[in-house]
């Protein structure tokens, strides 16, 4: 699935400041407000197939976070957010 939220002519505008100034072309496009951060967020993890989860401060369940040891959180960067019994 592809999005169309910016044009290919301020898509190519937007590579040539992020390649002209060495910065990723994802803080371009949020500083320009060509789009939302959000937006993009959810643009890229659709297309990755990832659910994308805006967490609130308290949704992270304390007692299933210490369940996994923190080297391993680490390493795959990963946030365990529910436990779903199989």
């Amino acid at each position: 699935m592809r999005y169309a939220l910016v044009t290919p002519e301020e898509l190519a505008s937007i590579k040539i400041e992020a390649m002209e100034t060495s910065r990723d072309l994802k803080d371009v496009l949020i500083e320009r407000g060509a789009v939302s951060e959000d937006a993009l967020l959810y643009a890229v993890s659709s297309e990755l197939g990832i659910p994308f989860v805006t967490l609130e401060p308290n949704s992270i369940d304390r007692d299933l976070f210490r369940t996994l040891p923190v080297e391993v959180l680490k390493r795959y960067r990963f946030l365990p957010m529910i436990e779903v019994d199989r």
